[in-house]
């Protein structure tokens, strides 16, 4: 496998298994997959299971300035530690960032992923500057917008899409793709994965959870780690250490601000500790103790 992506750091990498009715994998249900007879006893199972199983082949863990990283910023092409990369960050993109960015935000990470993947979707030369007329002609071409409504659920998740109607989504993924009109698979992926990977939450694996302080006495609960965490919060683990925001539903999602996260460098955690039953753990941070429950 390493020989067939021309990857050179593959210790980085490892086997997944994913279970998952979405065509596009995401993050539940997997197994570490260490060596050959674990991937024997975990596949042989997969017809039994009722469940669609899809075997996968990612980072174990992001790491800037590793030597993986240097290989990818070395890349010249779209190809190898690159395009694994690339695929990571369309990932990342498409599962969280729609959590914390606006939905502005959200249509060009779907343009930039259009123009990577499928080219320019016509020889119209949208240059806003000097075709300003081009874009509107663009906007009622069918063909056009038939291309772009087939991979809109490829880029776009599906929380998204149930409150946006299908036209406004068409609208203004086509709007920000004319910005990235000319640029070549490489190109197109490089501006992707610049822009990706200055998220603070890149790299992370996102879990949705209930965050609780220390109780003050027996005869009380215990309180919410901050006034605007009192239901589910979005808990994010990395290299750098973890980070609390609130989860946004509804009519409040995707109209972010300046979304408050809460960061807790490793280095600030002064100590763990795992309930007997695995239901929570706790972290110290500065005076106050934070109970994580899944």
């Amino acid at each position: 496998m390493k020989k067939k992506l021309a990857l050179a750091n593959d210790a980085y990498f490892t086997l997944y298994d994913v279970t998952t009715d979405d065509m596009w994998w995401d993050q539940s249900s997997r197994i570490m997959l260490n060596s050959t007879n674990k991937m024997v006893d975990v596949t042989k199972n997969w017809a039994s299971s009722g469940k669609n199983h899809v075997l996968v082949f990612r980072r174990r863990i992001y790491v800037p300035g590793s030597p993986l990283e240097a290989e990818v910023s070395a890349a010249r092409h779209a190809k190898g530690a690159h395009q694994l990369a690339y695929w990571e960050a369309a990932h990342h993109a498409r599962t969280m960032m729609h959590r914390y960015i606006n939905v502005d935000q959200v249509y060009m990470l779907a343009a930039m992923q259009l123009q990577a993947n499928e080219g320019d979707l016509t020889i119209i030369n949208i240059n806003l500057g000097t075709n300003p007329n081009a874009l509107p002609t663009i906007l009622k071409d069918a063909k056009v917008r038939a291309r772009v409504t087939t991979n809109i659920d490829r880029y776009i998740h599906v929380d998204v899409r149930q409150r946006t109607p299908l036209g406004q989504l068409v609208d203004g993924v086509l709007s920000k793709w004319a910005e990235f009109q000319g640029f070549d698979k490489f190109q197109a992926q490089t501006v992707f994965l610049g822009y990706v990977q200055q998220s603070p939450l890149y790299g992370s694996e996102m879990l949705e959870v209930g965050v609780r302080q220390k109780k003050e006495s027996s005869e009380e609960g215990r309180q919410p780690f901050r006034s605007d965490m009192k239901e589910a919060v979005n808990f994010a683990i990395s290299h750098f250490g973890v980070r609390l925001f609130p989860k946004d539903d509804g009519e409040e999602a995707n109209t972010h601000g300046n979304l408050t996260i809460w960061e807790h460098p490793f280095k600030d955690i002064k100590q763990w500790v795992t309930s007997e039953s695995g239901d929570y753990f706790a972290y110290i941070v500065e005076n106050t103790r934070v109970y994580v429950k899944w």
